[in-house]
């Protein structure tokens, strides 16, 4: 029987996140709603992992865990070795979920200087992406918990992402206010995002994150994100879209419509996100960067 597992896809009140099963697109702002995204794509509800669950032995979690992409074998079980000395053999799974694409939404905030012009975009985008995941956790006699990655190892890698569906921002470009919509956003195959697991220390520094340590430790002890980027290739990351551009009139409170123009925000390095330059295809939008000088 399966017993000492946390259940991430339930509130404190025992009822699912929204997005863990729904049908709308999932908020993806955070390692946590990408994993249970991740698992949900996979067909694995965590709310069946229970005594009198559906999946009610740890073999049956094993094979549920090696489910959620097409690799056969790359999820490990190991039932046999006492890791905390007591005597007992204690479970550890060790999870490799490759080229798993999720879907949901996820904010968009752009802040950037650009030749002295200030680009302020802020918004939502429908996206897809590619994620490989690799963690280990089991239970021992003190209960839950989850191994650290490895220095050269990463919890989540994030790639290709794109848009699939709707999008909407708006902002500021100089001094010009600008609506966006009909985006798409492509990204470098070479480039990544990627996050690791650390021991917070909270309870002690043992090479272990316990429940404990995850209730009470703020993410930025439990995580560190990075991003790879490719520098000397395509843009790392490239936002295109229409925009809306209009003039900002102190005293009014709507705005003066201008033009509507396709621009594009280009990332050379994602390793440096604050560097963004921004072009155009059509007379419009040229119009209105040289207005600006940008």
């Amino acid at each position: 029987m399966l017993s000492g597992f946390a259940q991430p896809g339930q509130s404190d009140g025992g009822e699912e996140d929204e997005g863990a099963s729904g049908t709308a697109p999932a908020q993806l702002d955070n390692a946590t709603s990408i994993l249970l995204r991740l698992f949900k794509a996979g067909g694995l509800d965590l709310g069946m992992v229970s005594s009198g669950g559906t999946i009610s032995s740890a073999e049956e979690l094993r094979q549920a865990l090696d489910n959620l992409d097409s690799v056969p074998g790359n999820v490990t079980l190991d039932s046999t070795t006492d890791r905390d000395g007591d005597g007992n053999p204690d479970l550890l799974f060790t999870v490799a979920v490759v080229g798993k694409e999720i879907g949901g939404i996820v904010r968009l905030s752009i802040d950037s200087t650009v030749l002295g012009g200030q680009v302020s975009v802020n918004g939502s985008l429908q996206v897809k992406a590619t994620v490989d995941l690799s963690v280990s956790f089991g239970v021992d006699s003190k209960g839950f918990f989850i191994l650290p990655s490895g220095t050269t190892e990463s919890a989540l890698k994030i790639t290709h992402l794109e848009v699939d569906g709707e999008v909407t921002g708006r902002g500021r470009i100089g001094f010009l206010g600008v609506d966006m919509d009909h985006a798409t956003l492509s990204m470098d195959p070479d480039a990544a995002v990627t996050i690791k697991l650390v021991d917070p220390g909270t309870i002690a520094s043992d090479g272990t994150i316990r429940a404990a340590e995850l209730n009470h430790t703020g993410p930025p002890a439990l995580l560190t994100a990075s991003v790879t980027g490719h520098p000397g290739g395509p843009a790392d990351l490239l936002l295109t879209g229409t925009f809306g551009v209009s003039a900002i009139v102190p005293g009014f409170e709507d705005n003066l419509h201008l033009a509507d123009a396709d621009l594009a925000l280009s990332w050379a390095d994602l390793s440096q996100p604050g560097q963004v330059d921004i072009s155009s295809s059509d007379s419009a939008g040229q119009a209105i960067l040289t207005f600006l000088h940008l």
